[in-house]
């Protein structure tokens, strides 16, 4: 049962708030002699080192909602299958993992994690852990919130969440879409390394880790998804990135298109992954006030539609930042970061030139 996890051993970086649903999932104590036997040939790194987390919650009061999940990945290739419909939360906090000695592991890489999670996007409760949290408030071991996010961002609709701590900043997060066995590149990986520091700011823990969605750019169905990205750098502020995920348009009961899509309306952050095989089809919601994207596999053939933003919008690139600022009458609406090729930028976001 996925409470056993919490037995396992590894050492925090911080004393950690124990929050109702936490779920750790298995430490592999002997994980430098496991991956000395896959170097070796003797066992395949899904025999080594593969570990099924199911979470499955039922409420303690019936018709009411299943109580959501705080999970604390390892240094497994944790396989974490989700069942409720509820909002979880899949953490990866900078560790030092021990074997059964406590005496620190050689490797300390996190584990090549896999989330599925089965509820529908359109599911879940408002927040996470005591009935989620109000802007201002922080989560996470030492989380906090940048200057800019506080006023705007409501913690009780981030959706599914995947946390990074220790990250100083998006450019320090790699994502790459994928393929998880028969499904095409539908899944998305995401790569960083977590430190943890002292009070000194001296390097304590480090571990690289990858967090893979299952199916996050599967327009075929309404399932999977993960919302939101939490990043918080060493000294605990956090920032919220909303991400992308896939979605159809459809004629009768005919899929004509797909399109990438982001919507900002809560955090004013979004990150839109292109693939590297076709072109790709952007396009941005919530555009109530002013935000930041980060675009990842942008090329030549992908277009981002802005028409939330409104229709007179013109462009300019920051000559310090590289980045390509939309602005209308009243400013800039829309920093785009990740644009290398901005020579045809202006048609690639349907903007007239003239």
């Amino acid at each position: 049962a996925a409470t056993d996890m919490d037995t396992s051993l590894f050492v925090p970086i911080a004393v950690e708030e124990i929050r109702e649903g936490t779920v750790r999932t298995e430490v592999i104590e002997d994980r430098d002699q496991a991956l000395a036997d896959i170097e070796a040939g003797l066992v395949t790194r899904e025999e080594a080192l593969g570990v099924t987390t199911i979470v499955d919650r039922t409420p303690d009061v019936v018709d009411e909602a299943a109580p959501e999940a705080i999970v604390v990945l390892s240094n497994a290739d944790d396989r974490v299958i989700s069942t409720s419909g509820t909002d979880d939360r899949f953490e990866v906090v900078p560790q030092v993992f021990v074997d059964e000695t406590d005496t620190a592991l050689s490797n300390q890489d996190a584990g090549r994690d896999v989330i599925v999670d089965l509820a529908s996007r359109d599911e879940g409760g408002a927040g996470y852990g005591d009935g989620g949290a109000s802007a201002g408030e922080t989560w996470g071991v030492g989380g906090g919130m940048t200057a800019e996010q506080t006023a705007q961002v409501d913690l009780n609709a981030l959706g599914d969440v995947v946390y990074l701590e220790g990250v100083n900043g998006i450019d320090g997060v790699n994502f790459e879409r994928f393929q998880v066995g028969r499904e095409g590149e539908n899944s998305l990986k995401i790569s960083t390394t977590v430190e943890g520091v002292d009070e000194n700011g001296t390097v304590v823990a480090s571990n690289a880790s990858e967090v893979s969605i299952f199916k996050q750019f599967d327009a075929m169905t309404d399932r999977f998804a993960i919302e939101t990205l939490e990043i918080s750098d060493t000294q605990g502020n956090s920032e919220y990135w909303s991400l992308s995920t896939a979605d159809a348009v459809r004629d009768g009961g005919r899929i004509t298109d797909t399109y990438i899509t982001t919507d900002v309306s809560n955090t004013g952050k979004g990150i839109l992954i292109g693939s590297d095989t076709q072109a790709d089809t952007y396009v941005v919601e919530g555009g109530d006030g002013a935000a930041e994207i980060k675009v990842v596999g942008f090329d030549s053939n992908d277009t981002i539609d802005l028409s939330d933003f409104g229709d007179d919008l013109t462009t300019s690139v920051n000559e310090e930042t590289g980045a390509v600022e939309v602005s209308d009458a009243d400013g800039i609406r829309v920093t785009l970061i990740g644009i290398t090729d901005t020579t045809n930028i202006d048609d690639q976001l349907g903007i007239s030139q003239e």
